[in-house]
């Protein structure tokens, strides 16, 4: 997978390419990039002419933009599979429970165990 540090795949360009070609000055910040990417994309969408080596850095920004994005979910992933069982390895037997689920209060007829058709609706 490609680094997910835009900075640096900003600078692999260099390599890639002689560094007459591409002569935009590097940002002095993070924050910088990302505003200076925001607005060419901005100038992208509404057709206004870009130059060349700012349309490639912009592609290469979303390219690692989309791979920071889904390494984060993996990682999440990876989080949730990998979790402890509540209560430790004595979880299962207390409860039956295995993992601490969201905490969110269901309605009473639910929580009672009866079944209630069509609910929020009227009857008919």
């Amino acid at each position: 997978m490609a680094h997910a540090n835009p900075e640096f795949a900003l600078a692999c360009r260099a390599h890639r390419d002689p560094p007459l070609r591409h002569q935009t000055p590097p940002p002095a910040t993070l924050g910088q990039l990302r505003a200076r990417m925001r607005q060419i994309g901005e100038l992208i969408d509404i057709g206004y002419p870009v130059a060349p080596d700012e349309r490639e850095a912009y592609r290469i920004w979303l390219q690692v933009r989309r791979q920071d994005r889904r390494q984060a979910a993996r990682e999440a992933q990876i989080r949730d599979a990998t979790a402890e069982p509540r209560g430790g390895m004595h979880g299962a037997d207390k409860r039956g429970e295995r993992f601490a689920e969201p905490k969110r209060r269901l309605p009473a007829d639910v929580q009672a165990g009866r079944v209630k058709l069509r609910r929020g609706t009227l009857t008919r």
